[in-house]
């Protein structure tokens, strides 16, 4: 829910870029609670198109725009604030 919160409303996909290996399951099972539900990979095709560098990263809709939101790892824990926004 608190993700809910601070991406808004909408369809929300929740996308992952890499799984511990060492309890890969458990690491799995833990994303879909915290996301309450369903979580993806993340394919190369994505990354490539949206020039993502580092994760967490929000990819939303503007118009006929996308924008692509970087995340620290203080934004995470909700001590920040978006440190860059592209449009493509």
């Amino acid at each position: 829910q608190q993700y809910r919160q601070r991406l808004g409303s909408g369809k929300v996909m929740p996308m992952f870029t890499r799984i511990q290996k060492d309890n890969g399951w458990d690491h799995l099972n833990d994303l879909r609670e915290k996301f309450n539900g369903k979580v993806f990979k993340v394919n190369e095709q994505i990354i490539s198109r949206f020039q993502i560098k580092n994760t967490p990263a929000l990819i939303t809709t503007d118009q006929d725009k996308f924008r692509i939101t970087l995340f620290s790892e203080a934004e995470v824990r909700g001590i920040g604030a978006p440190n860059l926004s592209e449009e493509k």
